[in-house]
């Protein structure tokens, strides 16, 4: 079955769902490029409250 790239990220969605999320955002960022993972790491602090579990400078 093909499917859009739209497709694709909805049912991965649906499917993080259901899945345990420590899991899933472990293969996540196993998956990234180095180079995603500043840019992801920027994104968190823009959506989420992450800064107390960030270490001290």
């Amino acid at each position: 079955m093909t499917r859009t790239p739209s497709q694709s990220r909805s049912l991965l969605l649906n499917i993080a769902d259901q899945l345990d999320y420590e899991l899933t955002f472990q293969e996540m960022v196993r998956f990234m490029s180095q180079d995603q993972v500043e840019d992801f790491m920027t994104h968190l602090c823009e959506v989420a409250d992450i800064t107390d579990l960030m270490p001290a400078s």
